[in-house]
């Protein structure tokens, strides 16, 4: 009988970090590791490459340094994730994966949208580690040759065009004035977002980061509310 797919059996032994864990006649015992256990040690190598990432930048780090932190070998490593551009994907896909669950989670209207948006920079607050490695990922990626150079790029535009669509939809509705350019304010929460959290980094014993942004959108939502 087939075994059940929630369980899979290891296609080859993890080197030395699972070393001292047994053996059969001198030779490492194969173990069955479920799908969840794989899932929960992955996640663990991304916090592992965040921390890493952040205090080092991607262009500084060296993977031996993120399989140590990760408690890992570095063949151990490269069962997970064969390249560091691959590591590095991961953990920029585990950052907008958050923040993309509570942008999404409003009732689609320009209020909605900003209340989603104050959560974000609350939510980035408590998560300093993460937001310096995405900073400082997002700076090394300016250089063209830098491997998430046209994702950063490709990312901007895109969060860009949702902002202006959301915008847009309120002066279409008759909630937002007509008298301002949606393009020129998405640009300014955009450039507010990234520049507070540099801000926040640099001195976050004396930056209120939410209460700065929630500050902004208090004077923004009187300014362009009808």
């Amino acid at each position: 009988m087939r075994k059940p797919l929630s369980e899979i059996e290891a296609s080859a032994v993890t080197p030395n970090d699972e070393r001292g864990r047994g053996k059969q006649n001198g030779r490492p015992k194969r173990r069955r590791t479920k799908v969840g256990d794989l899932e929960h040690r992955r996640e663990e190598i991304i916090a592992a490459a965040t921390r890493i990432f952040a205090r080092q930048g991607y262009q500084g780090a060296a993977f031996a340094a993120v399989a140590e932190e990760a408690g890992l070998s570095l063949p151990g490593l490269l069962h997970y994730f064969p390249r560091k551009v691959d590591l590095m994907l991961a953990v920029l896909d585990a950052r907008d994966r958050d923040v993309g669950a509570i942008i999404t989670d409003f009732d689609g209207n320009w209020r909605g949208f900003l209340a989603a948006l104050r959560k974000v920079v609350a939510y980035n607050a408590s998560q300093s580690q993460l937001v310096a490695a995405f900073s400082i990922l997002n700076a090394e990626s300016l250089a063209e040759n830098h491997p998430a150079h046209a994702l950063f790029r490709e990312r901007s535009a895109r969060v860009h065009r949702r902002f202006v669509d959301v915008l847009r939809a309120g002066q279409a509705a008759g909630e937002l004035k007509r008298d301002f350019d949606a393009d020129e304010i998405a640009a300014e929460l955009f450039a507010l977002m990234d520049g507070l959290q540099i801000w926040w980094l640099r001195m976050p014993e004396s930056v209120a980061m939410p209460t700065l942004f929630g500050a902004y959108l208090d004077r923004l939502e009187r300014d362009i509310a009808t």
